[in-house]
């Protein structure tokens, strides 16, 4: 083999190994769930309405979807409009983020948009002044963002900033 022919060989295969990493470890996110390509393909109206007919799960997967797309639209208030009976299950949900493993303590990048999804949705309800006096939400919502890095985590502390002055019944601040 000669040089030039190895030196492409070795680029193409330190390629492939760094995609395969990166997308094991969440850097790469794979292509979208179809439940979010046919959400996406409605008009903004009718996405609005559509939302409102899904289970939680099935929400907050679309919200994951959108908070991929970095410009995305968020969806939590039509989430919050459910109202207080969400919590438990958004709560439940963020135990299970927490208590996930991660590379040296720090998510992988769908899990911190799954948890971000979470967060904006705790955010909209507190707006809406359903979280009043709910202490017990904090030491999960902090955890959380200790687990964010990056733009997730700034993103994390405004909606966790607006949810404990909701909790603790102060005047929200501007962001």
């Amino acid at each position: 083999m000669s040089e030039p022919r190895r030196y492409r060989f070795t680029r193409f295969l330190l390629f492939c190994l760094i995609t395969a990493a990166s997308m094991e470890i969440g850097c790469i996110s794979p292509e979208q769930p179809p439940i979010c390509k046919q959400f996406f393909d409605l008009t903004s109206n009718q996405r609005s309405i559509e939302i409102k007919r899904y289970d939680l799960d099935t929400q907050l997967e679309i919200q994951v979807c959108a908070f991929g797309q970095h410009a995305g639209p968020s969806f939590s208030f039509e989430i919050a409009a459910a109202g207080p009976t969400i919590i438990p299950k958004l709560s439940e949900r963020l135990e299970l983020l927490n208590e996930k493993p991660g590379y040296l303590g720090y998510l992988s990048y769908h899990d911190e948009l799954e948890t971000l999804a979470i967060l904006d949705v705790f955010h909209a309800l507190a707006i809406d002044g359903v979280l009043k006096g709910q202490t017990q939400l904090l030491p999960e919502l902090r955890k959380a963002v200790k687990r964010l890095d990056g733009w997730t985590r700034r993103s994390g502390e405004e909606h966790l900033r607006a949810v404990e002055d909701d909790i603790f019944d102060r005047p929200m601040q501007p962001a």
